[in-house]
């Protein structure tokens, strides 16, 4: 993820330090707890297309910038710090990490292809989901699974996959780019490194 670079938070905040508009880290974890739920279920049952075609990516990978939800799922740097120590929040993410590269046909654990996946156990090409993905790991300093993702992403790269996807602050932007670029936002207390 490279060095400890900071950026000043660019969007307004509330009394509490949260994004003004923001849904509430309240109803993120409660989205969030059944969005993985139905991950599990899905995983479980083989039922891979089903989570593909989803929407979950705002409240399941929530990032530190606006979205096609306008500032209802933008993370700031005081909740991105809640959330960052909160061993349970951080599991259930983190699962929610390894269960969408397990549906599109990666095993975390190797850093592989999963050998003899099921036919729609496979990279979609839902680029705008990895990105957010890889976001939310830089946002809340999950090195290890940021680096699972940017595996995933260089071999997909590397098979002639772009990677390019249009949203939010975005209008056109690569995985890989838009992740080497990523300068982490300062959390409260914190200083510049």
């Amino acid at each position: 993820m490279g060095g400890r670079h900071m950026r000043d938070f660019p969007y307004s905040v509330d009394g509490n330090g949260s994004t003004k508009g923001f849904v509430g880290l309240g109803e993120v974890k409660r989205q969030q707890a059944k969005t993985l739920e139905d991950f599990r279920k899905w995983v479980n049952d083989g039922d891979f297309g089903t989570l593909h075609s989803s929407h979950f990516d705002w409240w399941m990978f929530p990032i530190d910038e606006r979205s096609s939800r306008g500032a209802a799922y933008i993370l700031s740097p005081a909740d991105a710090q809640r959330v960052a120590t909160d061993a349970a929040f951080i599991s259930d993410i983190r699962e929610g990490v390894r269960l969408l590269l397990f549906s599109w046909g990666w095993d975390i654990t190797t850093a592989s292809p999963i050998p003899h996946p099921a036919p729609s156990q496979r990279w979609t090409g839902y680029s705008v989901r990895l990105f957010k993905a890889g976001r939310c790991m830089q946002t809340l300093n999950q090195p290890d699974y940021f680096a699972a993702l940017l595996k995933f992403a260089r071999y997909h790269h590397h098979q002639g996959d772009k990677l390019v996807f249009s949203s939010g602050n975005h209008s056109r932007g690569h995985c890989l780019d838009l992740w080497a670029q990523y300068v982490r936002p300062r959390w409260p207390g914190e200083e510049e490194a």
